[in-house]
C-alpha cells in the first residue's frame, strides 16, 4: 500500500467519523430547540463539509497522479473516496439550504411548492436533503424549487459543483479502469466466454415479475395483505439481485486470473438486467408505500399508484428525468426517492467502470476463437515442407 493510498483510507475513515459527528451535533442542537443555535449548527456543518470536500479532492487528485506514474493496485480506496465526496456535496448543500431557510423572514421564504412559498418553520432537514439530492442528480420534480434571487444563486452554485465533481469522477474512473484492466489482464492467457449463472436468474425475474404481479393482483383482490407481502419480497429480491450482479461483475473484471473477465457484450447485458431490476425493485417499494387514501404521492387521476405508474415513476427517477407529474409528498417516499437517486448515481459509476474494463479487455486480449485457427494454420504450414522433403528423399 502506497503512502497516498493509505492517506485515502485515512480520509475515508475521517469522513465517516465527520458524518457521524455532524449527525450527533445537529441532534444535540435540535434538543436545545433555540433558533440561533440551529442556525449556527447548520452553518458550521455546511462550512465544515466544504472544507473536508476540498481536502478530499486534493488527496484524490494526488492519488490519481501517483497511479499514472506507478500503476494502480487497488480500486476500493478511490471508489470509497469518490462516494464520500458525493455524500459531502449533498451534506454541504443540504445544510446550506437549511441555513438559508432558517435566516429568512416568513414573508421571504427562499423555497416554494406549487404556487405557494414554503414557510420556514415547515422546511426541515429532510426537505433540505431531498431538495439537495434531486438538484444534485438533476432530477428536479418541481415540487420544491427556489423562488428568491438568493436561493436561486445557491442552486446555480450547487449545479456548478455537480458538473465539477462529475467531470473529476468520470475522468478519474476512465484512467483507473484502464490501468486496472491492464493489471488484471497481465496474467490472463484467454478471455472468459461463459456468462455468470446469475444472468439467467436475473433475466427470468425481470421478465416474469410484471406478469406475476398482474396475476396476483387479480387473484388477491379480497386479500391485499398477501399482495403487499409479495410486493415487499419482490422489491428486496430485485434490488438484492441487481446489487449482487454488479459486485460480481466488478470482481471478475478487477481481480487478476488465468482467464480475463467479461466481454463487452456480457457486461452490457449485466448492466441492462441490473438496471431493469433496480427499476422494478424501487417501483415495488413505491407500490408498497402508496395505498388508497395515504396521499404519499402527488399524481393525477389515481387514488393510489398503479403498477405502471409506479414503474414509470421509478424509471424517471433512476434515469434522472423527473417530469414532475408524479412527486413524493410524505417523508417515507421521499427517503426512498433519495435512496434510489443515490443508488442510480452509484449504479452509473459501476456501469461505466464495467464497460470501460470490458473495452480494455477486448482490445488487449485477442478472442479465443481467433487464436485457435492461427495455431492450426501454423501447424499445417510446418507439416507441408516435411512431406515434400520426405518425397524428395524417396526419389533419390
Amino acid at each position: 500500500m502506497t503512502e497516498t493510498e493509505s492517506k485515502l483510507w485515512m480520509l475515508v475513515v475521517e469522513h465517516l467519523g465527520a458524518l457521524l459527528a455532524a449527525a450527533v451535533f445537529y441532534t444535540a442542537a435540535l434538543s436545545v430547540a433555540k433558533e440561533h443555535v440551529l442556525q449556527a449548527t447548520s452553518l458550521i456543518i455546511a462550512v465544515g463539509a466544504a472544507l473536508l470536500l476540498r481536502r478530499a479532492i486534493r488527496v484524490l487528485i494526488r492519488w490519481f497522479d501517483e497511479a499514472k506514474a506507478k500503476g494502480v493496485s487497488n480500486f476500493a480506496a478511490p471508489f470509497c473516496a469518490i462516494l464520500l465526496q458525493v455524500a459531502f456535496v449533498i451534506v454541504m448543500w443540504s445544510f446550506a439550504f437549511l441555513f438559508f431557510n432558517q435566516i429568512s423572514q416568513p414573508d421571504e421564504a427562499p423555497f416554494c411548492s406549487g404556487s405557494e412559498p414554503i414557510q420556514p418553520a415547515k422546511f426541515g432537514l429532510l426537505d433540505a436533503i431531498y431538495f439537495a439530492v434531486t438538484s444534485f442528480a438533476t432530477v428536479g420534480y418541481g415540487d420544491i424549487y427556489a423562488c428568491t434571487a438568493f436561493s436561486r444563486w445557491a442552486v446555480m452554485a450547487e449545479l456548478s459543483t455537480t458538473v465539477t465533481i462529475g467531470i473529476l469522477t468520470l475522468s478519474a474512473l476512465v484512467s483507473v479502469m484502464i490501468e486496472l484492466g491492464r493489471a488484471a489482464l497481465a496474467k490472463a492467457t484467454a478471455p472468459s466466454v461463459t456468462s455468470p449463472p446469475i444472468f439467467l436468474a436475473m433475466g427470468i425475474i425481470a421478465l416474469a415479475e410484471p406478469f406475476i404481479y398482474g396475476f396476483l393482483s387479480v387473484a388477491f383482490t379480497d386479500n391485499p395483505g398477501l399482495l403487499r407481502l409479495y410486493v415487499g419480497i419482490s422489491a428486496v429480491l430485485a434490488i438484492g439481485m441487481a446489487v449482487g450482479a454488479l459486485l460480481s461483475g466488478c470482481t471478475q473484471m478487477l481481480v487478476p486470473r488465468e482467464k480475463a473477465g467479461m466481454r463487452l457484450v456480457t457486461s452490457v447485458q449485466l448492466v441492462v438486467l441490473a438496471y431493469i431490476l433496480f427499476v422494478e425493485g424501487f417501483g415495488y417499494l413505491y407500490l408498497l408505500m402508496d395505498q388508497p387514501g395515504a396521499y404519499s404521492f402527488a399524481r393525477q387521476g389515481e387514488t393510489a399508484l398503479g403498477f405502471v405508474s409506479a414503474m414509470y415513476f421509478s424509471i424517471t427517477t433512476l434515469s434522472t428525468a423527473g417530469f414532475g407529474d408524479i412527486a413524493p409528498l410524505a417523508p417515507a417516499p421521499r427517503i426512498i426517492v433519495i435512496t434510489e437517486i443515490l443508488v442510480g448515481m452509484v449504479f452509473a459509476l459501476f456501469a461505466f467502470s464495467l464497460t470501460i474494463s470490458a473495452i480494455v479487455n477486448q482490445r488487449l486480449l485477442p478472442p479465443a476463437t481467433a487464436q485457435a485457427p492461427r495455431r492450426a494454420e501454423t501447424k499445417v504450414k510446418l507439416a507441408v515442407p516435411s512431406r515434400r522433403a520426405g518425397n524428395t528423399r524417396r526419389r533419390d
